[in-house]
């Protein structure tokens, strides 16, 4: 099994860790909560595999699927206003920031999967 993450989700990633370094280098406090892994096997027909279900490479006869989410919340305070033109630009300070990550599995197997293959996915 091999993951390769979509590049959208390595820019969420890599502001989701950007803010939580700014935010420890303004004495911000930093909440990561980490929910615990959800693991859900699903079956299909190899003759009529279901839409959402992850493309099979030559070769294969199951697939698993991981996905990261990571949800951010944070709390701030405007501290200065500028407007100007119509336009306003903030200065904010941010107070907390909270990060919930989870890791979301579905495993693929064909209708009567062999112990074997059902073995190899888990």
């Amino acid at each position: 099994m091999s993951y390769k993450p979509k590049a959208m989700q390595l820019r969420f990633i890599y502001c989701a860790v950007m803010c939580g370094v700014l935010c420890t280098s303004v004495n911000a406090a930093v909440t990561i909560k980490r929910q615990p892994p959800t693991v859900e096997q699903k079956t299909f027909d190899p003759a009529d595999p279901p839409k959402e279900m992850p493309h099979l490479n030559s070769g294969e006869a199951a697939v698993t699927e991981s996905a990261f989410q990571c949800g951010v919340s944070t709390t701030y305070r405007v501290v200065e206003r500028h407007p100007q033109d119509g336009k306003c630009e903030s200065v904010l300070k941010i107070d907390g920031m909270e990060l919930t990550l989870q890791l979301r599995i579905t495993i693929w197997l064909p209708n009567n999967a062999p112990q074997k293959l059902a073995d190899h996915e888990e």
